[in-house]
């Protein structure tokens, strides 16, 4: 039988995976151990990142209404605002204003990953290799493209796809810089995901030279 500690507890939240996904829907179970007005609600917040309930905290896009007794808050999706970290979730209550005990364990969220890319300074035209991870939040069509950043290392539009994308969640992409782009030493690498269309962080900066030209990036020779 189910004991009680608490007049409002979150059971085994998403079946038990320890992650959480922006575009797929996950199930968070609760237990009212006390009796609740008719037009009260049952929230589903979600905590700031590192599993603290301050002002980072977000209400869900589902409620039930209940009295009493069990019930199943479906969840279409973890909101796009929210970044990579661990997090809680709790169930909370309206009439009365009742704030539930979090679940038990962390909930990861996870955008695609870009590891270190080691070998800096590249020529171009040069292989390089790209670590990336990524949680099990995607279709089975989905692809991770490694893109390369302007020279200034922004994403605004002048992102470069790299060759040889690949469908693992974690593996490591071996693909080639282009030729003819501008040296400098800003340059940055993200890994973005097709289904769903999701963007990773960007990585650390790093050096690509011209070197047929005699061409070294500013700053590498000291």
């Amino acid at each position: 039988n189910f004991i009680c500690i608490n007049d409002l507890q979150t059971g085994i939240v998403n079946g038990g995976n320890s992650f959480l996904c922006h575009h797929a829907s996950f199930d968070v179970p609760y237990t009212a151990c006390t009796n609740f007005n008719a037009n009260n609600k049952f929230i589903v917040q979600l905590s700031g990142t590192g599993g603290v309930f301050n002002a980072g905290t977000i209400n869900l896009d589902s409620t039930a209404t209940g009295v009493t007794g069990s019930g199943i808050i479906s969840i279409s999706g973890v909101p796009d605002s929210v970044q990579n970290g661990i997090y809680k979730i709790r169930v909370v209550s309206t009439d009365p204003q009742i704030t539930g005990m979090e679940h038990a364990g962390w909930l990861s969220v996870k955008t695609p990953t870009t590891g270190a890319v080691t070998g800096s300074p590249f020529c171009m035209g040069a292989n390089i290799r790209i670590p990336y991870s990524a949680n099990a939040c995607y279709g089975a069509g989905n692809v991770f493209t490694a893109q390369l950043s302007d020279v200034n290392g922004q994403f605004t539009g002048g992102e470069i796809n790299l060759p040889n994308p690949l469908s693992s969640l974690t593996d490591t992409i071996n693909t080639s810089l282009p030729s003819g782009i501008p040296y400098g030493c800003n340059y940055r690498i993200r890994i973005v995901s097709s289904d769903p269309a999701e963007t990773g962080n960007p990585g650390a900066a790093f050096c690509i030279n011209d070197l047929r030209t005699g061409t070294v990036s500013p700053g590498i020779l000291g």
